[in-house]
């Protein structure tokens, strides 16, 4: 499984998300959101972007894919995507246990507007060769380069 952000992470973005984590209906906890908006992520990347998960996190080693000094391509980019959507689905949940379409759905609304936003401008190093390391040339593309024969 890739490395999540941590519940402290996903907490800095937003203080106060286990109030509304509590009150819902849903018993689910932050490590459960996480774990949903990776996967949500994980298909964002590949439906959205054109990307396959697999160039852009070393699943061999279980690391997202190492540059030359030993820190984490795309790490903290994806784990910004994955803390954005971590807070709009728990935002979510609570606004449909609440039935409210006011403060707690726009809530939810402006995080899914700044995931969908930050999913179309992240930069990813992308393994297009599929050789099992980042090079030169793959680092930091928006989108997948579509080549013609």
């Amino acid at each position: 499984m890739a490395e999540s952000p941590t519940r402290e992470q996903v907490l800095i973005e937003r203080p106060d998300l286990e109030t509304y984590i509590q009150d819902n209906d849903a018993n689910l906890d932050i490590d459960d959101y996480v774990s949903k908006a990776l996967a949500q992520v994980k298909r964002d990347v590949e439906d959205v972007k054109g990307i396959k998960w697999s160039r852009v996190y070393d699943t061999t080693n279980s690391i997202y894919f190492l540059d030359a000094d030993d820190e984490a391509h795309n790490k903290d980019r994806i784990h910004n995507l994955i803390i954005l959507l971590t807070v709009a689905k728990a935002f979510e949940d609570f606004a449909i246990n609440r039935n409210d379409d006011g403060i707690i759905n726009s809530t939810y609304q402006a995080y899914m507007t700044r995931y969908d936003r930050a999913l179309d401008e992240v930069k990813l190093s992308v393994d297009w060769d599929d050789s099992g390391e980042i090079s030169e040339g793959e680092e930091e593309q928006t989108t997948q380069v579509f080549m013609g024969r």
